[in-house]
This record gives C-alpha cells, structure tokens and sequence, in this order.
C-alpha cells in the first residue's frame, strides 16, 4: 500500500532513525495521545499510525516537541520497518 511520496518529503532523522513527510494516505491513526517516556522524544506527545490496509504500525504523528525536534512536529515521522 502506498502510504506517502517524495514530493511530501520534510526530512530525515538519522539519529532517531525516522523519514519525515508533509503528507500521508492510506493511513490509520490511533485513538490515544501518547507521552513518550525515554529516547530523544522524552516529553513529546504523540499519536500513532498505522497501514489501514494492513494494520502494520509506521510511526508517529507527533503533537508537541522540544523545540529542536520542531521539523517533526505536526509531521507523520515513518520508522523502518522490521524484518
């Protein structure tokens, strides 16, 4: 299932090993807020998504931020898939 493109693409995050787009289709978003609790994005708020053909979980929608995560925020941030 496609779920994004390039031309939505806002950047990538080596150290947290996510891509960045603008723009996401196909997906499914969790009906919970979550507060990460340890990583880079302790303090954050976030919402998971995931494929709505598949279920398979892709990442997350990040809500709030420190201001040096500002690039991700409001941002659907995609996490490698496993396996």
């Amino acid at each position: 299932t496609i779920v994004g493109d390039s031309y939505s693409f806002q950047c990538s995050n080596e150290e947290m090993s996510i891509i960045t787009l603008t723009a996401a289709s196909n997906i499914r978003r969790s009906q919970d807020v979550y507060t990460s609790k340890a990583g880079l994005d302790i303090g954050s708020t976030y919402f998971a998504f995931s494929c709505a053909n598949c279920d398979q979980n892709l990442g997350r929608y990040y809500l709030t931020t420190s201001s040096d995560m500002d690039d991700l925020r409001e941002r659907f941030n995609f996490f490698p898939r496993s396996g």
